[in-house]
């Protein structure tokens, strides 16, 4: 397959609402190639990161958190020895922080 036809495959995938994966295997296409091509295409200005993802409902930005907890109520543990508060986030992030 051509260059060119590949930047085409790249534009058909960008119009339809499929996964990369799924749009290689409804179309018979090697997904590692397809990474390939669309890599270079971005590489060489052809497409962007994110122009698959063009939205007419774009996200509202606002300064309010997401969600909160408060940590004014929780009782600590009476160690002496314990000069942190672990704050176990998701993914494994752990925040020590001095007490």
């Amino acid at each position: 397959m051509t260059e060119s036809e590949w930047y085409s495959i790249i534009q058909e995938w960008e119009k339809s609402e499929l996964t990369q994966q799924d749009f290689c295997i409804r179309n018979n296409l090697t997904y590692n190639d397809f990474k390939y091509w669309r890599t270079k295409g971005i590489s060489e200005g052809l497409f962007t990161a994110s122009s698959r993802w063009r939205n007419n409902n774009p996200v509202k930005k606002s300064n309010e958190p997401l969600s909160f907890t408060r940590l004014d109520n929780i009782e600590p543990e009476t160690n002496p020895e314990n000069k942190y508060m672990e704050l176990c986030l998701p993914h494994g992030i752990t925040l020590k922080l001095p007490v």
